[in-house]
């Protein structure tokens, strides 16, 4: 989405258009279909609906949507299960093993 909109907000048709064969197909059935369509389609940039999109889009983080599906993925797959809690790394005293009294 995030590419779309760079290519309409530069008024690049070529790219758009190929953005759009591209994804299309895959963009078809999905939620953001409608969103899709808006920022695909020529013209629209300047369109309200377009900039209520691109902000929607611009406020999500990339990594935490894919983290969320990625956690939820987990879950679905194995339920019950739990990742085992990472182990705590040792303080360190400063004193060398060496020079520590027994």
């Amino acid at each position: 989405m995030r590419g779309a909109i760079a290519y309409a907000l530069a008024e690049d048709a070529i790219g758009l258009d190929r953005f759009r064969e591209k994804y299309a197909a895959k963009m078809s059935d999905g939620p953001d279909r409608r969103a899709f369509e808006v920022v695909t389609t020529p013209l629209r940039a300047a369109s309200t609906e377009f900039e209520g999109i691109a902000k929607q889009v611009v406020a999500t983080s990339t990594l935490d949507a894919f983290l969320r599906d990625l956690r939820a993925r987990d879950a679905d797959t194995t339920p019950g299960t739990a990742a085992p809690p990472a182990a705590a790394p040792q303080p360190q005293s400063g004193v060398p093993r060496s020079q520590k009294a027994s």
